[in-house]
């Protein structure tokens, strides 16, 4: 049976396609195994198509919900979905460009394209050829029913839209492949059913593993990123560098396999790897292979050196590395998807501060896994002290009060003003100058101890401008 059907494989026009809804901005890490699934058959020949689904994305895919999904405004959709269609040709074009043969075939389509064309009398005589039973044996579905849980209409027959992308890509470009994860396989059997009930043609589904961490959690899931929301493809939301230390410090029991299913290098130099990795564990060879190759994959050349240098600078320089370097070059190299502010209210001790940054922070603390200013720190129950870091604020204030002073009782202080000059114009502008430097402080000062109250300033800058006021001050 298993040989009839890879001859059958073999005998179809070598298309394929897989569906991404424009749910969001931005791709996932879940996606990415369908991604280089995809240009992997395009290595050997085939033609992948991407497909958006702004269309599907407007309905809504129950698979995986266990309540009605939140609904998006079209406007919204359609920004996703030129977002989408940026980030799918940015990664296929680094696919071209990691490849050494010649150019990947490949082909981005919107299913939006031929929906909104669709009338709901021709949606519903087209769904003759659908079931109620068959629909409500399609697991999520199903699941949903016996939980008792709600499932809109819409939801319901976003099957009936996949089966019908499917049926539109086998008649418009021969596509008799898809390619998705092993939850859509309800809705595989729904659109074979469709191609084979209008075209005659038999249609083949392939499924991908569903990917999990150690834990035997989804990977798309349970990977999770600063703000807590899951590493993304896009750099804006998941920097090169988080997404580059993302698979550097994945556990050595998983780093193989997932190097043997995401590497599009030659199977032999993949088994290659692996078999050095086993050898060396510890020292984080498949997990460096892999962050290469998924990093220049999704986020280029200039994106890989980006995460290398941020690594470099994190775990094998020195502080010093880190303080010549200006605030806004910081800012640049991590990413302000590798930044983010703390109200100071909010958070009491150290360990809160680790719970932010990375869910279970507080016990990676115990074991070592938490550094301030280059200093190891594993008690989480030590109090942060942010007033300690603004003292050195308070070095302005003697110089302002006697500044003002001197103004004010000109004589005898250590301003010589020549004759003819306005003494009273001098003290006003010496006042004024002394009330500017005042509100300045007090401004950075309250922008700091509550960023509600304004943008943060970082502390490094005001550190910075200090010293180089402080230095012209009293020259």
């Amino acid at each position: 049976m298993k040989t009839d059907i890879l001859s059958y494989a073999s005998s179809l026009p070598n298309v394929l396609y897989a569906g991404f809804d424009a749910t969001a901005n931005s791709l996932h890490i879940g996606n990415l195994l369908i991604l280089t699934s995809l240009i992997r058959s395009s290595q050997f020949g085939c033609t992948p198509l991407l497909l958006i689904g702004e269309g599907t994305a407007a309905v809504g895919d129950p698979s995986g919900q266990t309540g009605d999904r939140q609904q998006i405004s079209r406007d919204e959709l359609n920004k996703n979905a030129r977002f989408l269609t940026e980030q799918l040709h940015k990664i296929m074009e680094n696919a071209n460009t990691l490849s050494e043969s010649k150019p990947l075939p490949f082909k981005i389509l919107n299913n939006i394209n031929w929906y909104k064309e669709t009338t709901m009398l021709d949606f519903l005589m087209s769904s003759r050829r659908f079931r109620v039973g068959d629909m409500l044996r399609i697991g999520p579905v199903k699941n949903r029913m016996d939980n008792d849980q709600t499932l809109s209409f819409s939801e319901f027959t976003y099957q009936i839209l996949q089966a019908n992308d499917w049926l539109f890509l086998s008649q418009k470009y021969d596509c008799l492949f898809q390619l998705g994860g092993s939850d859509q396989l309800g809705n595989f059997k729904t659109g074979f059913e469709n191609v084979r009930a209008e075209t005659g043609k038999q249609s083949l589904g392939i499924c991908v593993p569903l990917l999990t961490d150690g834990n035997g959690n989804k990977l798309g899931k349970s990977a999770k990123g600063i703000d807590g929301s899951g590493f993304w493809l896009s750099a804006e939301r998941s920097s090169p560098f988080a997404f580059y230390q993302y698979f550097r410090q994945l556990h050595d029991d998983i780093s193989a396999q997932l190097l043997l299913q995401f590497s599009l290098k030659e199977v032999e130099e993949i088994l290659q790897i692996i078999e050095e990795h086993n050898n060396k564990l510890g020292k984080w060879i498949a997990q460096t292979h892999l962050a290469d190759e998924m990093t220049s994959l999704v986020h280029g050349y200039e994106g890989l050196e980006l995460a290398r240098r941020c690594s470099q600078l994190l775990f094998n320089g020195s502080l010093d590395d880190l303080e010549k370097l200006e605030p806004e070059t910081v800012k640049g190299l991590f990413g302000e998807a590798s930044t983010f502010s703390i109200p100071k209210n909010s958070v009491k001790t150290l360990g809160e501060v680790a719970e932010i940054t990375k869910p279970g922070g507080a016990q990676l603390m115990t074991k070592g896994a938490l550094k301030i200013n280059g200093v190891r720190i594993s008690d989480p129950d030590q109090k942060l002290d942010v007033e300690q870091e603004y003292s050195k604020m308070s070095a302005w204030i003697p110089f302002i009060i006697v500044t003002a002073f001197w103004a004010v009782f000109g004589a005898g202080g250590p301003f010589l003003v020549p004759s003819g000059v306005n003494r009273g114009i001098i003290q006003t502008m010496i006042v004024l100058t002394a009330v500017c430097c005042y509100m300045f402080w007090l401004i950075v000062y309250l922008h700091q101890l509550n960023p509600l109250i304004g943008p943060q300033l970082p502390v490094k800058t005001i550190f910075w401008i200090q010293q180089k006021w402080g230095s012209a001050v009293h020259s």
